[in-house]
């Protein structure tokens, strides 16, 4: 009985605050006028920047730019990476340049990578590195891929500062692009 009556002093504290706080009222439906387009939308195709992505305990900003958004199929696909360090100690990033994976943005399948790098490379404060990736639109088994949203990543690299300290990423999803 007296858990009967506790749900029941739940419930009516439950109403009074919707109500106070305007939740139990009933809103006003109001319609909006249809619009109908007059001319189809221009479409103005330019290439996508993606932000850098700061870890705040990795001392690398990494940055990935495919040199357009949208490419038809069989198109190069050209993605210039920038390394900057971010601390103020000299870094080396082992390999460079890091393993690459073109991926499926759905299924995050990988249809395509390339090689790390067997180089290390060494950053003083504030110095930036860049690398360029030209990809043919071809998957693992050398056949075009289809059309769709696809990520750019960067994977299986490490940091290491003049201190002796190792940053080790797993895998970092960089930016993105579209074939069509």
């Amino acid at each position: 009985m007296f858990k009967l009556k506790a749900l029941a002093l739940a419930i009516c504290l439950l109403v009074v605050v919707l109500n106070l706080t305007g939740c139990g009222k009933q809103s006003k439906v109001t319609s909006t006028p249809a619009i109908t387009p007059t001319e189809a939308p221009t479409v103005i195709q330019t290439p996508v920047s993606y932000p850098t992505l700061y870890f705040p305990t990795f001392p690398l900003g990494m940055h990935a730019n495919p040199n357009k958004s949208t490419y038809l199929p069989g198109e190069a696909v050209e993605i210039e990476f920038l390394f900057k360090n971010e601390v103020e100690l000299p870094i080396q990033i082992h390999p460079f340049p890091p393993t690459i994976e073109i991926r499926e943005s759905i299924s995050y399948h990988v249809v395509r990578s390339f090689a790390a790098g067997t180089d290390v490379k060494s950053l003083d404060p504030a110095a930036v590195v860049s690398f360029t990736v030209t990809w043919d639109q071809m998957n693992k088994a050398g056949q075009q891929v289809e059309t769709g949203h696809y990520n750019i990543a960067i994977k299986g690299f490490y940091i290491q500062d003049t201190e002796g300290k190792s940053y080790e990423s797993g895998g970092v999803t960089l930016g993105m692009f579209t074939i069509q």
